[in-house]
């Protein structure tokens, strides 16, 4: 047995009351030690199972624990139990795999057995509410290590609504075990970050309905709904805006969907029965799997996306792959309000008949330029089909941003051969080829670069070692007398071409050492 001391001081904020305790009157602790109770018996109501022994069945001012692996089953209409279940205003810690059972053809007292106070549930323990009764349960829960909350069992509890009002904390997973057809509601702004897992492994008529209904009330982490349980958002982002939402299987046996919006939620990422969905706005009509009014909002910052690099110095732009996905591109537009682009050093994809079908037909079936570009737009399509923009690959796009406006306003949007639009990312790199300095990129640059070439050395965009992107620059650059500080002679078109030749050899040199 173990005292503690506290008292208790309310502080009254603008917004709530909160309670300050310190050491003042007694409490003590109790520990269930009995023997693990089976389904439909009472083990809670038996002096001999508490402390070892030495203790009594919990009333008053206790606080209560349930000994690590032990299994107490509170169910005061069990045979033998001529009582019901007394009531007591402390704390209650499942430890360790720790199983609470509030009984099958119990009575609403056998919901004393959680107390009035925090509930903590450690590590693979769990609380099944097998009572055949709607219930509101006030008490906060801090959710310690990975814990189960189970809503009844195949034999009982068939369509009961059980409220958690109380706040819910802690860092760990929380397994709902649904059955029968029960409805959890969630009513409190909660803060556990642990994440919440509804359906967990039970075998048993999966079928339950959770309701969301206050901003965050699914707490900070990830929610995943497994089969036979459907999600029902009835307040305003009652997911975090961080989170990632897993659906998979079927809906609760009444409901037609996996997901109910009866309220705007934003999210980081969706999965749809493994199935990764693309950022955009979801409702009633984009599928079986989500009905109601609301929307589901997925930002999806994470998302695959390409990248639209843009070098300030020379205005060479080029599209970068994602460094863990190929992505189908059928269509982009490089954007500009400060009409910063150039479009006459602009090399399109449709230039470069990158998809090598020949010179654009007018038909769609490779790319072709958009009507209408300029400085304030760059943009064309493959109508018919698209090019797949492999991992890490970089596609150069030639001098298509204009230096010297140098705007840094631009915006990347592409579509994917599904039809997916996508806004990508624009980074910015100040990256000269004249590595010396001396006004002209020319041949010396071409030896510096080549003598630290796939070296320690980093490159001229502080992002790499000296490479292909590098070594690609120089060379579209070759001969520009307007990117360093002094002027010089451009060389005349023999001397480029020898120095060219030049590079391949010692390249190739040196990418045989």
């Amino acid at each position: 047995m173990t005292i503690r001391f506290f008292s208790c001081k309310a502080i009254a904020f603008a917004v709530a009351t909160i309670t300050l305790c310190a050491t003042s009157t007694f409490a003590v602790t109790t520990t269930y030690t009995g023997p693990s109770g089976a389904w439909n018996k009472d083990s809670w109501n038996t002096a001999a199972n508490w402390d070892s022994g030495a203790g009594a069945v919990p009333t008053g001012m206790i606080d209560v624990e349930i000994g690590a692996g032990k299994h107490a089953s509170a169910n005061s209409s069990a045979t033998g139990v001529t009582t019901p279940t007394p009531a007591y205003t402390g704390n209650l810690t499942l430890l360790a795999n720790a199983k609470l059972e509030i009984g099958q053809y119990s009575t609403a007292d056998d919901l004393n057995a959680l107390g009035t106070g925090t509930i903590t549930m450690n590590a693979g323990s769990n609380i099944v509410l097998r009572h055949p009764v709607n219930t509101v349960h006030s008490n906060d829960f801090v959710i310690a290590g990975d814990a189960t909350f189970s809503l009844g069992r195949s034999t009982s509890a068939h369509w009961e609504e059980r409220t958690i009002s109380g706040g819910i904390s802690g860092s760990g997973l929380l397994t709902i075990h649904s059955t029968n057809g029960n409805i959890l509601h969630l009513t409190n702004t909660n803060i556990w970050s642990g994440g919440l897992l509804a359906g967990g492994d039970e075998s048993e008529n999966k079928k339950a309905t959770i309701e969301a209904e206050a901003t965050g009330s699914l707490g900070t982490g990830d929610v995943t709904i497994d089969d036979g349980v459907t999600l029902q958002i009835e307040a305003l982002n009652a997911m975090d805006i961080g989170a990632t939402l897993n659906l998979n299987g079927n809906g609760a046996s009444n409901k037609s969907a996996k997901l109910v919006m009866d309220a705007n939620s934003i999210i980081e990422s969706l999965y749809v029965d493994g199935l990764q969905m693309p950022p955009g706005e979801y409702s009633g009509t984009s599928g079986d799997w989500i009905d109601g009014t609301g929307l589901l909002i997925v930002e999806a910052v994470n998302f695959p996306r390409l990248t639209l690099r843009v070098n300030r110095v020379t205005g060479d732009i080029r599209i970068l792959g994602h460094s863990l996905e190929d992505i189908d591109l059928s269509y982009y537009e490089i954007t500009s309000a400060g009409n910063s682009l150039d479009d006459t050093n602009w090399n399109s994809l449709a230039d470069q008949d990158f998809e090598a079908g020949g010179p654009p037909s007018g038909a769609g079936d490779g790319w072709e330029e958009s009507g209408g570009v300029g400085t304030h737009a760059l943009a064309e399509a493959f109508l018919l089909g698209g090019s797949t923009i492999s991992i890490d690959v970089s596609v150069s796009l030639g001098r298509g941003y204009d230096s010297s406006e140098d705007a840094q306003d631009l915006a990347f949007t592409y579509s994917t051969i599904d039809g997916t639009v996508l806004d990508g990312d624009v980074e910015y790199v100040s990256c000269n080829p004249d590595i010396d300095n001396s006004g002209t990129v020319d041949g010396n640059d071409l030896q510096l670069l080549l003598s630290d070439y796939d070296q320690n050395e980093i490159g001229c965009d502080g992002l790499a070692p000296y490479g292909p992107t590098e070594l690609d620059l120089l060379l579209n650059n070759f001969g520009r007398t307007d990117l360093g500080a002094s002027a010089a002679e451009v060389p005349e078109p023999t001397s480029m071409v020898l120095l060219l030749f030049t590079a391949v050899g010692l390249l190739a040199v040196r990418l045989r050492k």
